[in-house]
């Protein structure tokens, strides 16, 4: 846009879906040093607590572990994968 390869209007929706995508499975909006407790963790947090969980207990996972890790895992694959769409519809937009 501003280098004038495209318009406003035509950027808009894939900036549109960027912006969605990202604040989907990044919490942006924190403004407060207690931000982790006063919203809600987003989908790489949980993924992490998951992990550390299993390092710590060095325990096989129980059956409800081992669901919620691979429900998270795919909510987690389908965000990258729409950022990369986001992101492809961006460079074409741009001629890349």
């Amino acid at each position: 846009v501003t280098n004038q390869k495209i318009s406003v209007w035509q950027a808009k929706p894939a900036l549109a879906a960027l912006d969605r995508d990202i604040g989907g499975l990044v919490q942006l909006k924190i403004q407060s040093s207690e931000g982790d407790i006063v919203y809600e963790p987003k989908l790489r947090s949980h993924l992490a607590l998951l992990a550390n969980d299993i390092e710590i207990n060095f325990m096989p996972l129980r059956q409800v572990s081992q669901q919620g890790f691979a429900i998270l895992s795919a909510q987690a694959s389908a965000g990258e994968a729409r950022l990369q769409a986001d992101i492809q519809e961006a460079n074409r937009l741009l001629g890349n």
